[in-house]
């Protein structure tokens, strides 16, 4: 899965794929100018809109796990009741 993630980040200038399922923008200078910012727009219109600090969140698991694993944040919503 790793390699996977990592060849996806690869496509949006992120060699380590932190941003496909954290958002955020690669190639900031810093690590404040990275976490500010919306994701690449081709990755916002499937994966993260902005920075998530906890993707495994289950307010965003449609927008970051769900991307590559659809069933997850179902799976998840229902093992772990708001």
């Amino acid at each position: 899965m790793l390699e996977a993630i990592r060849a996806m980040g690869k496509a949006f200038g992120d060699s380590h794929g932190c941003v496909v399922c954290h958002g955020g923008t690669p190639g900031a200078e810093t690590k404040e100018e990275a976490h500010r910012r919306g994701s690449p727009a081709a990755l916002a219109a499937v994966g993260p809109t902005k920075f998530y600090p906890d993707p495994g969140s289950m307010t965003v698991a449609h927008r970051t796990c769900g991307m590559c694993h659809p069933s997850h944040p179902y799976r998840l919503e229902r093992a772990c009741p708001l």
